[in-house]
């Protein structure tokens, strides 16, 4: 039986009319599962072409708004400035993701 509130599922235009607030406000990119988002439809919308996920240490993730008037708005950069992103999912990114070898700061 799942604990607590059952997850509202949203559709992928919901899911992207939410990450263009947070992008336009220059607000942290919202965790998964919050405001209705999933990996799933997040890695969706990137692989279409609709936004661009860079995944920093700490699952720290900056979108990119990739289409429409706000193309180029992202969601705020990570704390630490000397952070890399060691996983990019953009249009043409493969399911199973390709992971970068990275060093933790």
């Amino acid at each position: 039986m799942p604990r607590g509130r059952p997850r509202r599922l949203i559709t992928p235009d919901e899911a992207f009319a939410v990450l263009l607030v947070k992008a336009m406000a220059g607000e942290r990119c919202p965790k998964s599962g919050s405001d209705g988002l999933t990996s799933q439809v997040t890695g969706d919308l990137a692989r279409a072409g609709r936004i661009r996920i860079d995944v920093y240490p700490h699952n720290w993730r900056v979108v990119t708004i990739a289409e429409g008037p706000h193309k180029g708005k992202a969601t705020a950069p990570p704390p630490n400035a000397k952070w890399k992103p060691y996983l990019t999912i953009e249009k043409g990114s493969p399911t199973k993701p390709q992971y970068t070898a990275r060093i933790s700061p």
